[in-house]
Order: structure tokens, then C-alpha cells, then sequence
């Protein structure tokens, strides 16, 4: 069940980590008995440090503070996390998180990726290179002599893979 105000508070969460020149990925709100969890996955260009995350949990936690105590009160506003203490997470979404978006795949770029397909996409999963993200496709070169071309729409799951 959608907490209520959520789409607001992410839209105002988001603008603030965006101050610090961080990029909002996820936000959830987890209710608990007689407390709150409020997580936070930031990212960063070039990826995004611990100072970095305390710096954003710092920014954020004086942010609420504020909200929380604003005449009109976050209530007003439907956000729903006041209404018990709540505690600030804030983290990187981490190496093997989920490719999702154009983006996520820009990211990526240069290196080795793991792809499922849709079923109605031909259920396959490819393995190569990220070679581009273009008009909505992604361009892997694995073992393949040529290059394959996925639609991003299809994917059901991508993933950068991690070697040691």
C-alpha cells in the first residue's frame, strides 16, 4: 500500500540532494511500531562516497527538522512520516544495483553487463561489452562477432557485472 504524500516528499527530497549535486535513485519509507525508517539511495557522478553520504544525511536530516516543524507541518502536506520519530538512511545504491533506465545503463558504459529479456521479447539473456545507449537501445558486444541491439523497453533485468 502507496504511503500517502509519497510522489511529494520524493519531489522535495529529490531537489534537495540535487542541491548537493547528487542525484536522488530511491526513496522508501518503511513504518514501524512507534518508529520510522526514511532510506535514502543517492548517487553521484563518478560515484558517490561515504563524506558524500554523510554530507547529504546531514543536509537532509536539518531539512526534515525544518518540515517537521514548519507552522503548516509536513502533515498538512500528506507526507505521513512525522506522525512517529524517524530515522535517516542515507546510502549508495551500491555496484549491483538494477539497470532500469536509459541512464542507468550510461553509467555502465565501457563495462561488462549481464541482460535478461522479456519473454515476449524472446526471453534470452545476453552477456557483453556496453558499447552505447542510444534512442532507446543498448549495444553489447559479447563473444558475437557482431554487436547485439536490446531494446531497453524489453529488458526485464540488467545488471553490471563484477569481476575481482
Amino acid at each position: 500500500m502507496p504511503v500517502p504524500g509519497m510522489e511529494g516528499l520524493r519531489e522535495a527530497i529529490q531537489k534537495e540532494v540535487e542541491s548537493l549535486d547528487a542525484r536522488l535513485v530511491d526513496l522508501t519509507l518503511r513504518k514501524g511500531r512507534g518508529r520510522n525508517v526514511l532510506t535514502v539511495l543517492a548517487d553521484k557522478e563518478g560515484g558517490i562516497t561515504l563524506g558524500d553520504c554523510a554530507a547529504i544525511n546531514n543536509h537532509l536530516s536539518g531539512f526534515l527538522d525544518r518540515m517537521a516543524r514548519a507552522e503548516a507541518g509536513a502533515e498538512a502536506l500528506g507526507f505521513g512520516i512525522f506522525d512517529a520519530p524517524c530515522d535517516l538512511e542515507v546510502n549508495s545504491p551500491g555496484l549491483d544495483r538494477p539497470l532500469e533506465t536509459p541512464e542507468d545503463f550510461l553509467r555502465v558504459a565501457g563495462k561488462l553487463v549481464r541482460v535478461v529479456m522479456k519473454p515476449e521479447a524472446g526471453a534470452g539473456v545476453y552477456r557483453g561489452k556496453l558499447l552505447s545507449v542510444k534512442e532507446g537501445m543498448v549495444e553489447l558486444k559479447g563473444k558475437e562477432a557482431a554487436p547485439v541491439y536490446l531494446p531497453i523497453r524489453s529488458i526485464l533485468k540488467g545488471i553490471q557485472e563484477i569481476s575481482f
